[in-house]
């Protein structure tokens, strides 16, 4: 099984950008399907520990409310792909769409902090290459997005650091309030709890 469903969409724009127009968006509908279908089937409460920058890292984790959002990204991933390919939309502007709904994804289903914050900033990057390769007046906005969602990432990262500093981790659930994803517990794959 395939550990996070970005990883089909951020294929897919590989495929988008390499391929031939219609195999690229066919590629494009498949991977966005096959994201909501694992956002479907993975269970709840799995997660996948790992080491990010050398700290506990819950890159993927499924409660409720992620399945629920990773299910609406795949089904608007698809149908985008599907969308492009019906209005002519050239193979670079769907390529950054699903890279962007692919790491959009991966900090919909982020289970730490640190992983949220890598995603949040790809998504910046995603959002503002989206936004400029309209080109003309779209350049302006493009550069305004990414000043706004740079202040805001930030702010995320100052509480952060503030987080960790009280609570000793990155990890969701590890303690403090809001915190109600599960601690992991150490496995070597994924697990389910109760």
């Amino acid at each position: 099984m395939v550990d996070s469903p970005a990883l089909f969409l951020l294929a897919a724009a590989v495929v988008c950008s390499l391929a031939e127009r219609r195999v690229g968006h066919a590629a494009g509908v498949l991977a966005g399907l096959l994201a909501l279908a694992w956002s479907l089937a993975a269970p709840t409460g799995g997660h996948l520990p790992a080491r990010l920058f050398g700290f506990e890292a819950m890159p993927v984790a499924v409660d409720p409310l992620s399945r629920t959002m990773g299910v609406a990204l795949g089904f608007v991933a698809a149908a985008d792909a599907a969308y492009a390919y019906a209005t002519d939309a050239d193979a670079t502007m769907t390529a950054y769409a699903l890279a962007y709904a692919g790491v959009c994804l991966g900090a919909v289903f982020a289970g730490d902090w640190l992983t949220l914050v890598v995603c949040w900033e790809l998504m910046a990057i995603g959002a503002t290459l989206l936004v400029w390769h309209r080109g003309g007046p779209a350049l302006r906005a493009g550069f305004r997005y990414a000043i706004y969602h740079e202040i805001g990432g930030a702010f995320l990262i100052a509480g952060v650091l503030l987080h960790y500093l009280r609570v000793g981790s990155f990890v969701f659930g590890a303690g403090g309030v809001g915190d109600s994803r599960p601690v992991s517990r150490p496995c070597s794959r994924w697990s389910a709890s109760a």
